[in-house]
């Protein structure tokens, strides 16, 4: 865990979380949003691929 402040303005502050972590955790949320929007997507297109060549 990462945290900064301002010493002048002590209510400037920051907190990271995912110091060490930061690319992996990017990465992984990047992946999970896609496989949100992608998985509809083709299993709606499977379905109806099933429908009409069945």
């Amino acid at each position: 865990m990462t945290v900064w402040y301002n010493p002048a303005c002590p209510k400037e502050s920051y907190v990271e979380r995912y110091s060490g972590l930061d690319k992996s955790y990017k990465r992984e949320m990047w992946i999970g949003i896609w496989m949100l929007i992608l998985l509809p997507i083709l299993a709606v297109v499977a379905i109806i691929m099933g429908m009409k060549y069945k």
